[in-house]
């Protein structure tokens, strides 16, 4: 009987031992989950800190995405204005320049036309002066020939009349020239200052252009 008891307590000492072995195991492996888990925990909170940083990150990008897409906006419509601007001033060049050419052949037109009265004032001026000197002398013969005088004295005033016309004529071509002239003056000026203003409008434009570039 003793011998039975003895046995007993061998494998009741054996069975605690086995179960210490599987108790120490089971807190064992406990630890390690604990160690795991805080390792998991740490590692989430690294990954969520990594999350956070990253939408803070692709935020501030996507601020700046905006940022550059509305101040490309903001250049294109820039650049569309100066083009808008650049296309009326060189349209007003043009117009300028055609008014220019008008009033260039208006005036060399109105010099031949000048160029021709003149002609014919002279010739008029020359007959007037034969005519008044035949005049004059028939008057200084004093003899039957009053009819003759009269007419020649009525022709006179007709030729007389006619020169002041052709003279009145020259003057207001010559008043049309001046204002075609200063027309033409005119129009020059407002070229010269559209060719500054456009070359002025094309600089601003270009120094805008490689500031955008080295931004």
């Amino acid at each position: 009987r003793r011998q039975a008891e003895q046995v007993n307590v061998e494998q009741m000492e054996e069975l605690r031992r086995q179960l210490q072995r599987e108790k120490e195991a089971v807190l064992k492996q406990l630890d390690e989950e604990k160690l795991l888990n805080t390792k998991l925990v740490k590692s989430n909170q690294k990954f969520s800190n990594d999350i956070a940083d990253v939408t803070v990150e692709l935020e501030r990008y996507r601020t700046i995405v905006q940022n550059v897409e509305k101040q490309q906006r903001s250049f294109d419509k820039r650049i569309q204005d100066e083009k808008i601007l650049q296309d009326k001033l060189r349209l007003e060049r043009d117009q300028n320049e055609r008014e220019i050419r008008e009033k260039e052949t208006q005036r060399l037109n109105l010099l031949r036309d000048l160029e021709e009265k003149n002609l014919a004032y002279e010739d008029l001026e020359k007959r007037f002066r034969q005519l008044r000197a035949e005049l004059d002398d028939m008057l200084s013969r004093k003899d039957d020939i009053g009819k003759n005088i009269h007419e020649l004295e009525r022709i006179k005033r007709a030729l007389e009349a006619t020169v002041e016309e052709q003279k009145q004529q020259i003057i207001e071509l010559e008043d049309e020239l001046q204002t075609a002239e200063d027309a033409r003056l005119r129009c020059e000026v407002n070229i010269g200052a559209l060719k500054q203003q456009m070359e002025k409008h094309a600089h601003e434009n270009n120094e805008q252009i490689e500031d955008r570039m080295r931004s």
